[in-house]
């Protein structure tokens, strides 16, 4: 029973101790918990104090990353620089000491190269990277460079010294008597260009006095060799005779006075443009408009050629500047040229001559443009207005002499043929023409309506001094043809040809009429009647119709037969004589239809005892005397 009473009390202390040490283990569990907590803190705290410090670490590394490599892009820059401005002890030795030749134009060549790029980094700021600008502005290339330049000065006063004598010695070679200038120029100026491109460049003075040198040489050189050809040339300048039309009566052909269309070819080709001083030695006598060409032709080659060589050694920018020494040069040499033109054609009365000259000058112009170099543009300019006064002063003087030709001179013993002063006239408008540009040519076409106006009063006063009218028609026929015969070769479009083709055409219809009225004079009146009354018929009675068609059917062969004789005796030319003839027997077929048309309502021809001459059988006849 006891101990069945002790049971509870010992459940009790039992479960207080349970208690008691529950409450320990939560004490100790918490502290535990707490200690943890101090320490996992403790722990957070340090890893993130090692992570900061692995961030400081990857950040340093990547700082002195990009140090290392802004050091060395800023060593190789320094190293690239210096190298260009370094002058190696064999280049110094080479441009102090050697001879001036082609290697020696290679050092001059580096040489200045590297003054170049120092002057560059002496003007430009280099551009390094901003963590280096601050250490090595002290150090800026732009010192290094400065440094360079002032260190070699020494090298380049003597580079440009021997370099400024050099170039003196070569043009001062130019001066010497029968120097090939084309050598020098080619095979040792061009060859040693570097030298004064070093010049012009370091020592502008020096540059200068070269181009001088050269220029003075060049223009005594030009001015010496050219007034030496051209007196050669011009001495061989046939002294021109009397003016044409001076006097009424010359011994000279047309062909002797002007040749035009033979002296006309050579503007046709190039070959022997330049004539050579001992080929003109041989020459008898050269024509004005040859001078002139074999000269500027010469010109032209050395003015182009010495501009080119100009370009290529002096200049290298601007054609303006190469246009300025050019004219340096050639001035005093194109100066005498002028004079000599000037001259020439002062005391020239060779008017073919003259307009040949212009077509030269023209040509040598055309070429220029061709290779486009306007350089002689203003000198040929001035060439041709000097010509051109004299040929207007030349064609007023010829006016003139035909407006005071002796007309009872010219006249007596006058024959129907051509007369010798048209065949002058002819011959002079046939060359003037033959050397026009066109009918827009206006200078040329003026002169030569000029002589047109003149010449045909001139023939008009000559032709008056015939009392036949048809000998007076006869001659206008002889003349005009005679001009439409020398104006063959012109173009059809000019003026003065489509003048004398229409008075030629007037003066045959005129002929025509005067031939068939004094050869079938009834005939020729009612065809004429017939053609201005119609419709209505001309006053005429059955008789006169029948005696009229009667008496032409007995004779007309034999009046043409006749008529014919007349014309070749009244008509020099043959072509004439065969136009004439087809136009009179054209008209006399014409008056013969009007006149058969009248016939037949006046008379009933069936009826008559004889047959009138019909219309067909007549044409049929006159085609076959037409083309006999």
């Amino acid at each position: 029973m006891a101990s069945t009473a002790s049971e509870p009390v010992e459940d009790a202390r039992l479960a207080k101790d349970v208690r008691k040490h529950a409450v320990e283990v939560a004490e100790e569990l918490r502290a535990l918990e707490r200690v943890m907590e101090e320490t996992l803190l403790g722990f957070q705290t340090s890893l993130a104090e090692v992570s900061r410090g692995i961030m400081h670490i990857q950040q340093s590394s990547a700082t002195m990353t990009q140090h290392l490599h802004n050091r060395k892009v800023g060593q190789q820059a320094l190293d690239r620089n210096l190298t260009k401005l370094v002058v190696p002890l064999s280049l110094v030795a080479t441009i102090l000491q050697h001879p001036v030749d082609d290697p020696y134009m290679d050092a001059l060549a580096i040489l200045h190269a590297k003054l170049q790029y120092a002057r560059r980094l002496e003007m430009d700021k280099v551009q390094l990277p901003v963590d280096l600008r601050d250490a090595l502005e002290r150090l800026r290339l732009a010192y290094a460079a400065l440094t360079f330049l002032q260190s070699i000065v020494v090298v380049v006063v003597q580079a440009t010294a021997r370099v400024r004598k050099f170039l003196l010695e070569k043009a001062d070679s130019l001066r010497v008597p029968n120097t090939n200038v084309q050598i020098i120029q080619q095979a040792v100026l061009l060859r040693h260009q570097p030298a004064f491109r070093f010049l012009r460049r370091w020592h502008v003075e020096a540059a200068t006095e070269i181009l001088q040198s050269y220029v003075n040489a060049m223009m005594l050189y030009y001015l010496d060799n050219f007034d030496q050809y051209s007196r050669g040339l011009w001495r061989l300048l046939p002294v021109d005779a009397a003016l044409v039309f001076t006097t009424y009566r010359s011994a000279m052909t047309a062909a002797d006075l002007f040749r035009a269309t033979e002296r006309k070819q050579i503007l046709a080709s190039t070959e022997g443009e330049v004539i050579l001083a001992h080929m003109a030695e041989g020459s008898a006598t050269l024509p004005l408009e040859k001078i002139i060409r074999s000269i500027h032709a010469a010109l032209r080659d050395n003015a182009c050629a010495e501009f080119v060589f100009i370009l290529q050694f002096f200049i290298h920018r601007s054609e303006a500047e190469g246009a300025e020494i050019f004219a340096k040069v050639f001035q005093p040499t194109l100066k005498a040229l002028l004079a000599d033109i000037r001259h020439a054609v002062d005391n020239s009365f060779d008017i073919v001559g003259l307009i040949m000259s212009v077509r030269v000058l023209e040509q040598i112009g055309i070429e220029m443009e061709r290779r486009q170099l306007s350089i002689l543009d203003n000198h040929l300019q001035e060439a041709m207005m000097l010509i051109w006064p004299k040929y207007q002063l030349l064609i007023d003087r010829i006016a003139r002499n035909i407006r005071e030709l002796p007309v009872k001179k010219l006249t007596n013993n006058i024959q129907i043929g051509p007369h010798t002063t048209t065949i002058k006239f002819a011959a002079l408008v046939a060359a003037i023409l033959e050397l026009s540009l066109g009918p827009n040519d206006g200078v040329v076409q003026n002169s030569v309506l000029k002589l047109r106006s003149e010449f045909n009063m001139l023939l008009d006063k000559m032709a008056a001094s015939f009392s036949v009218p048809l000998d007076r028609h006869a001659f206008f026929i002889n003349n005009i043809a005679a001009i439409l015969s020398k104006l063959a070769h012109v173009s059809d479009e000019e003026p003065l040809l489509a003048h004398y083709q229409q008075s030629y055409e007037t003066y045959v219809a005129e002929f025509v009429e005067q031939v068939l009225d004094q050869h079938f004079p009834e005939l020729a009146h009612l065809a004429r009647a017939a053609e201005s009354a119609a419709p209505s018929l001309p006053n005429c009675d059955q008789d006169q119709l029948a005696r009229i068609s009667q008496d032409f059917n007995e004779r007309w062969t034999s009046e043409i037969d006749e008529l014919s004789r007349q014309v070749q005796l009244r008509i020099s030319s043959h072509q004439a004589q065969i136009e004439l003839m087809q136009a009179i027997l054209s008209r006399l077929m014409a008056y013969y239809t009007h006149f058969y048309l009248l016939l037949e309502q006046v008379l009933d021809i069936h009826a008559l005892d004889w047959t009138p001459l019909g219309v067909q059988t007549l044409m049929v006849d006159i085609k076959r005397l037409a083309f006999q």
